[in-house]
């Protein structure tokens, strides 16, 4: 019983150390990560350098460590930092009536305009509120005038409807929900008729919208292309508050750019060591491995090859991608953006199938269908107007 006890000690004693390692070596992951990257990346110049410097393997690592750090790592901190500011910039920018002129622009070019748009939106919040009352529970305290106007704006629109031949069944859905309106005013308050015919009534308006809107997917794009003033002002006080902890220059601001820097300096340091130890480090692996020596040194040179070979690959690809598309976004007119949109395509080239298309795609909807400068001439800086 006494090894028992004793075992299991020792495997929470085990498990406890190994969260608390986690957790102090969670931070330290993505540095030496892309340290290993480096390296691998950078095998060939280092190994170029260490011949010039009469095999000096600290002096040869530390001239390729400031290599990169002088030519990659500080051309991307300043991309990032530019794109962090254009960030800022676009969404204080991000006014309310900008934001509905757009939308307004773009409702009339492709006929999304919400018909009758001032009674529906009243029927519609008026049998919302209703809805989630009743939900809730509480009383719903209906009075025959509210229902009679909403009669009324309902009366507005079968006038208009009436005076098209083809409105039809559309009459007829504006006549099933009039004598559902008509039901709830008939009605006793609390009554299990009450709640059935306000049921009925907001089943009958979902489908008289609907179909008012031109069928399902029509009326999703109508109300897509809607959006009222409370949810506009709602998205860009989450798209301000989202970015609030970059705008404001406290204490957060403070840690997040000191942890930072600190995994930057431990990435380099990695990194020189990487570079200055590393066969020595592949040495002691063979001492501890139960392969052959030759064996692990063919896997290791061979593991090398691979990684730098797909590594390179793919980050050049990327970067060769994201400068290409920052070269078409500064042409098309997107200058104040351009290191944002040319930051977001190097990253996301490297998802697969999706890749760079995932930001390109949107920026020439937008030009086409927004700014509508899809077909003008390019707006090159050497030429004039």
């Amino acid at each position: 019983m006494a090894r028992i006890v004793s075992f299991l000690v020792l495997i929470a004693i085990l498990v406890i150390t190994s969260i608390i390692f986690f957790q102090v070596m969670a931070g330290f992951f993505v540095p030496l990560f892309l340290a290993a990257l480096l390296g691998v990346v950078v095998q060939p110049v280092y190994q170029w350098i260490l011949a010039r410097c009469r095999g000096y393997s600290y002096l040869a690592a530390g001239i390729t460590t400031a290599i990169v750090a002088v030519m990659i790592l500080l051309p991307i901190g300043l991309v990032v930092t530019t794109a962090t500011l254009e960030g800022i910039s676009l969404i204080d920018e991000l006014q309310l009536a900008d934001v509905r002129l757009k939308l307004d622009q773009a409702r009339r070019d492709f006929h999304l305009q919400i018909p009758y748009e001032q009674d529906i939106r009243h029927i519609e919040a008026t049998l919302r509120n209703w809805r989630d009352r009743q939900r809730s529970g509480e009383p719903l305290d209906i009075q025959p005038p509210q229902v009679h106007n909403l009669q009324v704006r309902l009366l507005h629109i079968k006038e208009q409807l009436d005076k098209h031949p083809d409105n039809t069944a559309l009459m007829t859905d504006a006549e099933e929900l009039d004598a559902q309106l008509d039901a709830i005013a008939k009605s006793d308050p609390g009554s299990v008729e009450r709640d059935d015919a306000l049921q009925q009534a907001d089943a009958e308006f979902r489908k008289f919208k609907r179909e008012l809107f031109g069928g399902t997917y029509r009326a999703w794009l109508t109300e897509l292309a809607n959006p009222t003033d409370e949810q506009l002002d709602t998205l860009r006080q989450r798209a301000v508050a989202t970015s609030a902890p970059a705008l404001a220059l406290g204490s957060g601001t403070v840690i997040r750019a000191a942890t930072l820097i600190f995994g930057i300096l431990i990435t380099l340091v990695t990194l020189f060591f990487l570079l200055a130890e590393g066969s020595r480090m592949l040495d002691g692996i063979i001492k501890i491995s139960p392969l052959e020596e030759q064996h692990v040194r063919e896997l290791a040179t061979e593991f090398d090859r691979a990684c730098r070979a797909i590594v390179s690959a793919t980050l050049l690809s990327a970067i060769v991608q994201g400068l290409l598309a920052g070269i078409g976004f500064y042409f098309c007119g997107l200058r104040s953006s351009v290191a944002l949109l040319t930051l977001l395509t190097m990253v996301l080239a490297l998802v697969p199938f999706t890749g760079a298309a995932t930001v390109w795609i949107p920026v020439a909807l937008y030009l086409y269908f927004v700014q509508h400068n899809a077909g003008r001439r390019l707006d090159w800086p050497f030429m004039g107007r």
